[in-house]
């Protein structure tokens, strides 16, 4: 293999995550040329942390997603994350308002 075949073997089975078929497939090549590659070069085998196999399933779009097996599940996807905060802020922002309103108001009739 040429030595830039090696460091995309070497990046996609230890950044990755990837095992040695799915490298192949991703390089075109045969399963066995990759594995080769690997004892010949002195690549370790898969790096499972890295790996991107959970799946995370938005329970307001229904969007999936593949996260590290390190990461936990999150209801929610980025976007819809981001949306639900805003909606969030502005509830907050007009029950702020209300209650400084209804204080004001208050302290006006008391003296």
């Amino acid at each position: 293999m040429l030595p830039i075949q090696v460091d995309q073997v070497r990046a996609l089975s230890q950044s990755e995550g990837l095992f040695d078929h799915e490298i192949a497939d991703r390089m075109g090549c045969h399963r066995t040329t990759v594995t080769r590659c690997r004892l010949r070069y002195g690549i370790p085998h898969t790096n499972l942390a890295n790996r991107r196999d959970k799946i995370q399933t938005c329970k307001r779009c229904g969007q999936q997603d593949l996260i590290y097996r390190k990461d936990r599940i999150l209801k929610y996807c980025g976007s819809c994350r981001d949306t639900i905060e805003d909606e969030r802020r502005e509830k907050k922002h007009l029950r702020d308002g209300n209650k400084s309103k209804k204080h004001s108001e208050g302290m006006l009739l008391t003296s």
